[in-house]
């Protein structure tokens, strides 16, 4: 009975070395990993992202388990260099049975779109043109301003910056912005370069005093103004102003502002209007008025007018 135990127990243990010996040859039992992608599966990202992007691709040992974490990569590839990289993904399920596949790592180029900021996107400055309203701008007078305007094409130009001069800044200057301010009388070129290109736009401007009839308020013409008698008028002797002065110079008339609203109502309606003022004439002529100044009357949805609806239309 003994014997019949001892060869018994010899043929198991022949059978268990047998078994050991055919998993660890040179032909052991295969447990293949199930991944979700085939072989020369392409990832594709964009140039300067820091990681391999593996989230399209997923793993499973032979058990179902999901050991896409432990994925390891191999071969040469550069994250921040566009480019084809051909690269082996490996990994080990949780009882050490190797799976790999091989894929291709596509990095593109990112577009415009994505970084306007990039060398290939910079759009540069092809010309440079007066607009249409300061072509006929050639005087400024002294100690006023005029603006000139440019255009600078295409539209979409990535460095439309100006350098602005002018040939005699004791005549006239400009800004950064293009506004030429006379200083004294002559002629001075203004020139506008674009950086970008160095396109250029050149302009002559004359600067010129005004006259007395442009500005009687100027300093050589105050006293002209004030010896001219015949600009005297004499105001009636029934000064109901109360105002004490019997002169006026008739660059000097006292104006009357009216809100018409509430001025005179003409039509007994309680809202004052164009017709009450008119009627009143005579008793503003009265009082030395020379002048009235009438708050807004346009079409507009403030009582007092100052936020115009419509410019063409008076207040109903």
């Amino acid at each position: 009975m003994k014997k019949i135990y001892v060869i018994i127990l010899s043929f198991i243990a022949v059978l268990s070395l047998s078994a050991c010996d055919k998993n660890n040859g040179s032909d052991p039992v295969v447990r293949e990993n199930k991944w979700n992608i085939n072989d020369e599966f392409s990832i594709n990202q964009y140039v300067g992202e820091t990681l391999i992007d593996l989230s399209l691709i997923r793993v499973e040992d032979f058990d179902g388990k999901d050991i896409t974490s432990h994925i390891e990569i191999e071969g040469d590839y550069d994250l921040l260099s566009v480019g084809t990289y051909d690269l082996t993904l490996s990994v080990f399920d949780d009882i050490g049975t190797y799976g790999s596949i091989n894929v291709n790592l596509n990095i593109l180029e990112l577009t415009c779109e994505m970084d306007s900021d990039q060398d290939k996107c910079f759009i540069n400055v092809e010309s440079i043109s007066f607009t249409s309203d300061t072509l006929d701008l050639e005087t400024v007078y002294i100690n006023d301003f005029i603006n000139l305007n440019w255009e600078i094409l295409p539209l979409k130009a990535g460095n439309t910056k100006t350098i602005n001069s002018s040939s005699n800044e004791e005549i006239a200057t400009v800004s950064p912005s293009g506004f030429v301010f006379g200083i004294s009388e002559g002629t001075a070129i203004i020139t506008i370069r674009t950086v970008d290109g160095g396109y250029v736009l050149s302009k002559t401007i004359t600067v010129i005093e005004k006259d007395c009839i442009q500005d009687p308020t100027q300093e050589k013409c105050i006293a002209d103004y004030l010896s001219d008698d015949s600009r005297v008028i004499i105001l009636p002797n029934e000064n109901v102003s109360g105002t004490q002065y019997n002169e006026v110079y008739m660059n000097n008339d006292v104006y009357y502002q009216i809100y018409v609203r509430t001025y005179a109502d003409s039509d007994d309606n309680n809202i004052g209007d164009l017709q009450g003022i008119i009627d009143n004439l005579p008793y503003l002529a009265s009082l030395g008025v020379g002048g009235i100044w009438l708050m807004p009357i346009m079409e507009s949805r403030s009582d007092h007018g100052y936020e115009v609806d419509d410019y063409y239309s008076v207040d109903s």
